[in-house]
């Protein structure tokens, strides 16, 4: 569930964990899927590349790019 990526014991009542809602729902469309993916669905690697139809190496590529536009985008809220 995407609620669950907020710290734990933070829910989407309170800002913080809105902030982190509408920053995932901001990502490109192909960051986003493998990221709600991975995180939130709990697939693996493995069982996202035979979904999608992509290559490892792009899974773990748009993982990558995924957390680093999210750390970007909340520098200051949890990255202090």
């Amino acid at each position: 569930r995407i609620e669950d990526i907020a710290a734990p014991g933070q829910h989407f009542e309170d800002e913080s964990g809105h902030e982190v809602y509408e920053a995932v729902n901001a990502l490109d469309e192909k960051y986003r899927i493998v990221f709600v993916l991975f995180y939130c669905e709990g697939f693996s690697v493995e069982e996202i590349s035979g979904m999608l139809k992509i290559s490892l190496s792009a899974v773990k590529t748009r993982l990558f790019r995924a957390r680093n536009i999210l750390r970007e985008k909340l520098k200051g809220d949890f990255y202090e």
